[in-house]
């Protein structure tokens, strides 16, 4: 090869290497960005918190726009710095749950001594690699499953209803009972204004487990081994966390993200199922890194059936089916037989408590949403939203061919621009959409070889 084209090669390479490296940069800064704004109000739509969520959608949107400011590779890295520094140190000071027993508040410095080692841990290993590395990350995921674990140990039964839903849906399928067609209980009294009215009938509600069965999977599971569902999902995953980071320096610092979410204690707390869908992703993701086909497939559709609003997602593996047979194809039929199975019972009770009750559920004016509060920061949500769907827009038309990474980018875009407008966003959607913009950092569809 002639010296001059060698050198132009290397030049193509190093930008395309500088490029990916400025769009990673902007995620992780997006991603730590919702972090914190889960962290200043739990998921609630107080003004600080919306104002971090206008800045993730900022540097979201810029993502995809690497190759106009690579100039400020510098700027981006020392803006990460801080708010990695954020994201590790912060959560000490914030009690881990809301329904902490009154029996573990002196215990209460178990959880800080647990909490503050990781952080220190988790510092120093996003920035050492080799043996060093590895060893200080397993440190950090022991020390994150004991602080869930104390967390869960003091806060056995928290008054939130989906908690109740999820007790009352495994008892009653372990016993024969179709979840779908029973009524969930009204923790919260006739008089609640959480519910529309028509769904209340006195201390219980209109409704079955309003979930897809692929939530309900292993939390059932989990809550018969150990006796409480939410310890399994933890288990689930800090373990994914793990297996993923040990492949890895890109995927570790990813894992360290996903391990050190500021309220990640209060998230599996309240017993949300994103949790579960977090692990799945995560699963996910080890499987598509290493090529395991039937791997990322199967954990890939327990996944996108673990939330209603997930089912857009099996587009990358349609696409991808002629390339990826294996893993596309038992993606797919994970996702079909766990959204029709139930239909083979009571059609009716099925469809309506997963997919007609959120089309007549309150709007939340306390939610985390652009449509509830300042009309200017509705604006700036509005135009950072455009500015990052145009260049994931040209992703689709830029090859004859759509890519699974391109639509895979796209439909992240369209689940970000629901959840920032949407009319009842709180700190689990949040969580979803974090744990979402990981994955595609990690560029996981693409089986990105990292460093």
């Amino acid at each position: 090869m002639p010296k001059n084209k060698a050198s132009s090669n290397f030049q193509a390479v190093s930008s395309k290497e500088a490029s990916d490296s400025v769009g990673l940069n902007c995620l992780w800064i997006a991603a730590c960005c919702l972090g914190l704004a889960i962290f200043l109000g739990d998921g609630m739509g107080s003004l600080p918190a919306k104002l971090m969520v206008c800045l993730a959608t900022f540097f979201a949107a810029l993502a995809p726009w690497h190759s106009i400011y690579l100039g400020y590779r510098s700027t981006l890295r020392i803006i990460l710095l801080i708010l990695l520094l954020a994201v590790f140190a912060l959560p000490i000071t914030r009690i881990p749950g809301y329904y902490l027993q009154a029996s573990f508040q002196s215990e209460l410095t178990i959880w800080l001594g647990l909490r503050s080692f990781a952080a220190v841990a988790g510092i120093a290993c996003w920035f050492f690699a080799g043996r060093l590395a590895k060893a200080l990350f397993t440190v950090c995921c022991l020390l994150m499953f004991f602080a869930g674990y104390w967390t869960l140990r003091a806060s056995p039964q928290p008054a939130i209803d989906v908690f109740f839903f999820f007790k009352t849906s495994i008892t009653q399928l372990w016993e024969g009972h179709n979840p779908y067609a029973l009524f969930m209980p009204n923790i919260y009294g006739p008089g609640t204004s959480l519910y529309a009215q028509e769904l209340i009938q006195g201390e219980t509600l209109r409704f079955g487990f309003p979930y897809p069965l692929g939530s309900l999977v292993g939390p059932a599971l989990a809550d018969i081994l150990l006796g409480d569902y939410r310890l399994g999902v933890l288990f689930a995953y800090v373990v994914a966390a793990a297996w993923l980071g040990f492949q890895g320096t890109i995927d570790r610092r990813i894992a360290l993200l996903a391990l050190f979410f500021p309220r990640l204690e209060f998230i599996f707390e309240q017993g949300w199922s994103d949790a579960w869908s977090g692990a799945l992703l995560l699963c996910a993701a080890v499987f598509a890194r290493n090529a395991a086909g039937i791997g990322a497939g199967i954990s890939t559709g327990l996944w996108i059936a673990s939330k209603q609003y997930l089912i857009p997602f099996v587009l990358p593996w349609i696409v991808d089916l002629k390339k990826q047979k294996l893993h596309s194809i038992a993606c797919l039929v994970v996702v079909v037989v766990l959204y029709v199975l139930p239909l083979g019972l009571q059609p009716g009770a099925y469809l309506w408590s997963v997919f007609g009750l959120q089309f007549i559920q309150p709007l939340r004016p306390d939610s985390l949403s652009f449509f509830f509060g300042p009309t200017y920061l509705l604006i700036f949500g509005i135009s950072f939203w455009l500015l990052g769907f145009i260049p994931r827009c040209r992703g689709l038309l830029a090859t004859p061919r759509l890519s699974p990474q391109a639509s895979m980018s796209l439909l992240h875009w369209l689940l970000w621009g629901f959840f920032i407008f949407n009319k009842q966003a709180f700190a689990n959607y949040f969580f979803t959409l974090y744990v979402l913009t990981l994955w595609v950092s990690g560029n996981y569809l693409g089986r990105r070889v990292s460093p």
